[in-house]
C-alpha cells in the first residue's frame, strides 16, 4: 500500500494548500525583478544565479519552516536543512533562470514534498508568476490548473504523438542519434526548456517530454502532476524517478506511449514505429 493511501488525505490536502499559497507568494516576489535590470553570476556548474533566486528561495525556506518546522527543506540555492526528516520539501526559486534573465515568462517557481520513507513525491507546485498560472497536484487527489482538473491527451502512438524535448543542445551534444531518432518516429518534435511542458503534458495539449541533466528540484515537482493526469514519468531507464536520479527524465501521456519512447531513448528502435 503506498503512502498516498495510508495517510490523511486531509492532512495531505492541507499541505498541498500551504504549498500553493507559498508558491504564489514566491512567485510574486520573483516576478517582481523580471525584465529588470540584474547582476547575474555564473554557479559552479556555469549556471546563473541571481538576486531574486536567492532571495526567492530564502522566502520559501521561512514560510516552510513556519509551517513545518519538523519538515526538512532541499533547495537549489542554500541546499538541505533537516536531511533525516521523514518529509522533505524540494524548491528550485527560479526554474529557468536563463529564461528569467532573457525575458522569457515560462520560468517558475517550484516545490515538492517528498516522502524519504517511502521514496515518494507526495505533492507538487509549479507556479508560472509571468503567466499568471499555477499547476498543482497531490497524490491520489487528482491534477489542477488553478481549479481545473487536469487530465492527459487520450493515449497515441509516437508516430502521431506531439513530442516535446528540454535541453536539446545538451541531448545533441551527448548523443545525437537521440534527436535523430525522436524526430523521424514522431508527429511533431519540438525544443523546449523548463517546466512548463509538463504543465502542457498534463494538460492534454502535447502528448510527451523528454528531459536532460535535471535534478530533483528539476523534476519532483512535477512528477505527481503529471501521474495525477493521468501520465507516466520515469528515467530513462524505466526506473521511478528518486533522489538519486541521473536526471534523464521521460513523461507520456500512456503506458504504451512511455515504452515506444523507451526503446527510442535505448537505441533499441530507430527510424518509424510501427
Amino acid at each position: 500500500m503506498s503512502q498516498a493511501e495510508t495517510m490523511d488525505p486531509q492532512q495531505l490536502s492541507d499541505w498541498l494548500s500551504a504549498a500553493r499559497e507559498i508558491g504564489a507568494e514566491a512567485g510574486r516576489h520573483a516576478v517582481a525583478y523580471f525584465r529588470k535590470p540584474l547582476d547575474v553570476v555564473s554557479k559552479a556548474d556555469a549556471s546563473p544565479v541571481t538576486v531574486a533566486d536567492r532571495e526567492t528561495e530564502e522566502l520559501i525556506r521561512e514560510r516552510l519552516t513556519e509551517r513545518f518546522p519538523e519538515h526538512g527543506i532541499f533547495g537549489e540555492e542554500f541546499g538541505t536543512i533537516g536531511s533525516d526528516s521523514r518529509y522533505l520539501w524540494i524548491v528550485d526559486p527560479i526554474d529557468g533562470t536563463k529564461s528569467f534573465i532573457s525575458g522569457m515568462p515560462l520560468f517558475s517557481t517550484l516545490i515538492a514534498l517528498y516522502d524519504q520513507q517511502q521514496q515518494q513525491s507526495l505533492l507538487g507546485v509549479l507556479t508560472f508568476p509571468g503567466l499568471d498560472e499555477q499547476y498543482s497536484a497531490a497524490a491520489g487527489q487528482g491534477a489542477f490548473r488553478e481549479t481545473r482538473k487536469l487530465k492527459v491527451a487520450v493515449g497515441k502512438k509516437l508516430e502521431k504523438a506531439i513530442v516535446y524535448v528540454n535541453e536539446g543542445d545538451r541531448i545533441l551534444a551527448a548523443d545525437s542519434g537521440v534527436l535523430e531518432r525522436l524526430g523521424s518516429a514522431s508527429s511533431l518534435m519540438r525544443f523546449s526548456y523548463d517546466a512548463y511542458s509538463y504543465g502542457l503534458l498534463a494538460e492534454g495539449h502535447v502528448d510527451a517530454v523528454i528531459d536532460y541533466g535535471l535534478k530533483p528540484y528539476d523534476y519532483m515537482p512535477a512528477v505527481t502532476l503529471v501521474h495525477e493526469a493521468g501520465g507516466v514519468m520515469s528515467d530513462w531507464l524505466g526506473q521511478p524517478l528518486s533522489m538519486d536520479s541521473d536526471g534523464r527524465v521521460v513523461a507520456a501521456s500512456s503506458l504504451a506511449l512511455h515504452r515506444e519512447l523507451l526503446a527510442i531513448l535505448s537505441g533499441k528502435v530507430a527510424g518509424k514505429v510501427d
